[in-house]
């Protein structure tokens, strides 16, 4: 007994002893931590940034080391952030551990700091194979769309080994959506499926051994004959709008009337969409609980055939669940006065709202790594802090519908608003405000086959920093803005539950909508030219009006002032500063405005030809005529219009206008010397026998 137990312990693996975050705050402030993605990069933010490093820049120096071993390149991220990315995919299911170097990073550290070691585990794997609709080529060869949900990014490759379908012994081609070569979801159709003439199956297999995955199962896809025109399966979407899909084996007539074939209780005017052997069935009202649904005969395929037997069953149309979206996504918030912020819900009982003032002085330390509307919840700490908190109670059980509500908040109730602060407003709820109602839906959890984590992220930090309970979320909240906790609430992980409202891991951090707001009437708009040009045109977003006396200033990446002009009576400024500007101040009284200055902020204009043309040195002209299209016979009036500003032509200098047909023959010359103040008239006669066609017109 005593030699197998001293066998145990000597094959026990040590445990790694991780370093306390908290201790190490004056010089790490963020690392990638709890459960992780396979594919996302290791991530190390400093407390303070480092001389130097520029944004994508390589390090070669051994900064950091990881066990298990990982080969990849260390990169810089900004000033202050470390983005260790692997060359391939991390191992899943795999504890990890990363030591930094700091001595390497910072010059003189102290006994005790030359090292900073923390742990981050990967997701297990795991995966579902889901089957949709039934689509048909012809009347005898049809095909199965269905899509692969996996816990984590797995590889295109991987997938297709996942799973495999047959039909009488037959194995069956697997076409795969091959737009992502990684990705949580795999769309692909089961194709080759042949209509006999009598009913036939088609068994679908999965097994995860691929990606070692525990899953394995399998499945069976009646599939109709020929003759046999039915429905095959009917089942209810909610998202984006609210229907009710009804596959048949045949694809449908397009033009017929479904009035009357299609019955749904409750449901006076419904929509119909033919999507090939899908009937979508949209209802004039929200459905919520146990439904009868009858189709009748009459329906038709594409080959006159009416549906053999008639469709009735009862079918549960669940109640949306629990959720808050936004109803604007704009930033500037105009009159401080009345500081409304409006949002939507749907089957909550109340949310929590949170604002966190970002300090007028930290503003452009934010806009380094952020955009003016960005909801990055690591940063915001280091910049701002929680000013007010409160639940808002919406409706009670009585009153809910089970439909989106708008709801307003008057945030000036919560605070005042500061000239130049911004304040990020966030909504959250948690299981306990839901009034989704689980004991009417059934099958609702998976939690039974499938393990879940809950994370904490308590262990980085010392003891004496954890002895407020669990339960005082306030006072855990207050000691993670002083930087003593890491994470203030605990979240639950569960792959597989986390679109299921009835489990807890449905109310994680993802549910939380926020938007950032800035109390100003200041509307900015900022174009760049070349050589380090900016104009600007400053506005009153109330009345529209040009805003005259709004000083302009700008800011390198280093938050360092570079110039500062005032704008005109018509609102407008030009600054040529000597090198590029990352960032605009805009100030008028009690008014302040952002404007983050770099490419990827700037409107798309993809759609638009702007391109224009550069100017170059010397003479510079335009020819423009009355209209864009002439027909034979019409006279064209053509106007040139000469710029000679940097080069100065003796007056009435003659210029000659030359035309050409389609077929490029000269048809038109005039040399004239006739302008006012340098506008040039052409009259251009046409014959009714003349070519139709684009014609060229050239100024010499």
């Amino acid at each position: 007994m005593v030699l197998a137990f001293t066998l145990a312990l000597s094959c026990k693996k040590k445990a790694v002893e991780t370093d306390n975050l908290f201790k190490f705050r004056d010089y790490i402030s963020y690392t990638t931590s709890g459960i992780t993605s396979v594919a996302s990069p290791i991530q190390i933010n400093l407390a303070n940034p480092v001389d130097g490093w520029e944004m994508g820049q390589e390090i070669a120096d051994k900064i950091i080391s990881i066990k298990p071993h990982v080969e990849g390149k260390l990169t810089v991220g900004n000033s202050h952030t470390l983005l260790f990315k692997p060359d391939e995919h991390l191992e899943p299911n795999t504890e990890y551990t990363v030591t930094v170097k700091l001595n390497n990073i910072y010059k003189n550290m102290p006994d005790g700091f030359n090292n900073y070691t923390f742990q981050f585990k990967t997701i297990t794997p795991s995966f579902n194979v889901v089957t949709n609709s039934i689509q048909s080529y012809s009347k005898e060869w049809q095909y199965l769309e269905s899509v692969i949900k996996s816990a984590d990014v797995i590889t295109l490759e991987d997938a297709k080994i996942l799973v495999e379908a047959s039909q009488n012994g037959k194995t069956l081609p697997l076409v795969f959506n091959e737009l992502n070569e990684s990705s949580k979801h795999f769309e692909f159709k089961i194709d080759s499926i042949h209509r006999f003439l009598d009913d036939s199956e088609v068994f679908v297999k999965w097994n995860g051994t691929r990606i070692n995955a525990d899953n394995k199962g399998e499945n069976t896809i009646n599939i109709p004959g020929r003759n046999h025109f039915t429905i095959v399966d009917a089942e209810v979407i909610q998202s984006p709008e609210q229907f009710l899909s009804i596959n048949f084996s045949d694809p449908l007539k397009k033009q017929q009337n479904f009035d009357g074939l299609v019955s749904i209780q409750n449901v006076k005017n419904p929509r119909y969409i033919v999507d090939g052997n899908v009937l979508k069935v949209y209802p004039d009202s929200k459905l919520v609980g146990n439904i009868q649904v009858d189709v009748f005969q009459g329906i038709k395929n594409t080959e006159g055939f009416k549906l053999k037997k008639p469709f009735s069953e009862t079918i549960a149309f669940e109640a949306l669940k629990p959720q808050v979206r936004l109803i604007s996504n704009g930033t500037i918030l105009p009159n401080s006065q009345e500081l409304k912020f409006n949002f939507e819900a749907v089957n909550l009982s109340a949310v929590d709202v949170r604002v966190i003032k970002i300090f007028e002085d930290n503003i452009l330390q934010f806009l380094q790594d952020n955009t003016l509307n960005s909801n990055n919840t690591y940063d915001i700490k280091k910049v701002g802090r929680r000013i007010a908190k409160q639940t808002i109670p919406l409706q009670t059980a009585a009153e809910n519908t089970g439909k989106w509500k708008a709801y307003s908040i008057d945030l000036s109730k919560f605070f005042k608003a500061d000239a130049g602060a911004i304040y990020r407003v966030e909504l959250s709820f948690n299981k306990n405000y839901s009034l989704y109602d689980c004991d009417a839906v059934a099958g609702t959890s998976n939690s039974e086959t499938d393990d879940y984590y809950d994370y904490y992220e308590e262990e980085n930090y010392g003891e004496s920093y954890n002895d407020v309970a669990l339960e005082d979320e306030d006072l855990r909240e207050e000691q993670y803005w002083d930087n003593l906790l890491y994470r203030y609430k605990n979240y639950t992980y569960n792959w597989r539950e986390e679109q299921n409202p009835c489990h807890d891991a449905y109310y994680n951090e993802r549910k939380i909508v926020s938007q950032n707001l800035l109390a100003s009437n200041l509307g900015v708009i900022a174009k760049r030219g070349t050589n380090n040009s900016y104009y600007f045109a400053v506005t009153n977003i109330l009345n529209t009006e040009p805003e005259a006396n709004a000083r302009v200033t700008l800011y390198n990446f280093q938050q360092q002032e570079l110039a500062s002009r005032i704008t005109d009576t018509e609102g407008l400024t030009t600054i040529d500063a000597e090198n590029y500007a990352n960032f605009a101040i805009i100030s008028k009284d009690n008014n302040t405005t952002y404007v983050k200055l770099q490419d990827g902020n700037s409107l798309s204009l993809s759609k638009f030809d702007v391109s224009g043309h550069k100017l170059q040195r010397g003479l510079k002209g335009y020819l423009y005529g009355e209209r864009g299209v002439w027909r034979p016979g019409d006279t064209l009036h053509l106007t040139f219009m000469l710029n000679d500003n940097a080069n100065k032509l003796p007056k009435r200098h003659p210029i000659k206008l030359e035309i050409t047909d389609p077929n490029g023959k000269l048809v038109y010359k005039n040399v004239t010397a006739d302008n006012l103040n340098n506008f040039y008239k052409f009259t251009v006669p046409t014959s009714s026998e003349d070519k139709t066609g684009n014609y060229n017109a050239k100024v010499l």
